[in-house]
């Protein structure tokens, strides 16, 4: 027999967006602003390295960007 523990919301602790969910956030609001984010400026939002430009060819590969 499994038990399951139901955990309130309020006590778990926050979950820190991806940082591909923090690309997409940043890429959104410059096209908004009628800029196009290169890999490199997607990197720099995120604190990554050369995954900004891996995720900006998967994304338009995908069809989720122009």
């Amino acid at each position: 027999m499994v038990r399951l523990t139901v955990v309130p919301e309020r006590s778990r602790p926050p979950v820190e967006p991806t940082a591909e969910r923090r690309m997409w956030a940043y890429y959104v609001i410059e096209r908004s602003k009628g800029h196009t984010p290169a890999g490199a400026d997607l990197d720099r939002i995120s604190g990554t390295n050369n995954y900004g430009r891996r995720v900006l060819r998967r994304w338009k590969q995908h069809g989720k960007v122009a």
